[in-house]
């Protein structure tokens, strides 16, 4: 694998790229401050723009390292920041990754987490060259399911007490996509 860190990554509706302290504002008021935005990534939800504004910084302090993949999602045209996407080593050896997206909730259901996490699964296996991309979904929840599907990820089963949250251990289930199924899609 060769890491290149968090490049600017452009689609039909969307540009990817690094946070940006400038984005403070305008991330926390389409974003951050929804508790059903932040809840999959075990967040809470910011209650206020300094919050924002510490997370971004703690992310760009981890912008050098070319192995950190930490994406604002923002809309092509206006550059708005509508969510954040990401993807961490589980395994640089096992050449393993887990993604990671989250869009505001007045941004739903507009097709952007699947054209985000599409994206960043191209850049993975093409740029990068992972073997194996993971993402994780509570189960019941049915659009984490569908957007998984979406995004050419299959269910390998449910992970018991995979996570701790505030109200104790929850389960998880399991989905992945390897770069040889990616290629014949």
């Amino acid at each position: 694998m060769k890491h290149f860190g968090t490049k600017v990554i452009r689609t039909g509706q969307l540009m990817l790229r690094e946070l940006d302290i400038e984005d403070a504002p305008a991330l926390y008021r389409n974003w951050g401050q929804y508790a059903a935005s932040t809840a999959g990534l075990r967040l809470e939800p910011f209650t206020a723009r300094r919050q924002m504004r510490d997370y971004i910084d703690r992310a760009a302090k981890r912008y050098k390292n070319p192995n950190f993949y930490c994406w604002v999602i923002t809309i092509a045209e206006s550059e708005d920041p509508v969510g954040i996407a990401g993807m961490n080593i589980v395994s640089a050896s096992d050449e393993v990754g887990s993604l990671f997206v989250s869009i505001g909730e007045p941004f739903a259901d507009k097709g952007y987490a699947a054209e985000a996490l599409r994206a960043i699964i191209d850049y993975a296996f093409r740029d990068i060259g992972f073997n194996r991309i993971e993402a994780h979904s509570t189960p019941g929840i049915g659009i984490s399911a569908e957007l998984m599907k979406q995004c050419g990820l299959n269910c390998e089963g449910r992970a018991r007490q995979r996570y701790k949250t505030g109200t104790g251990f929850e389960d998880c289930d399991v989905y992945a996509i390897l770069r040889g199924e990616y290629g014949a899609k």
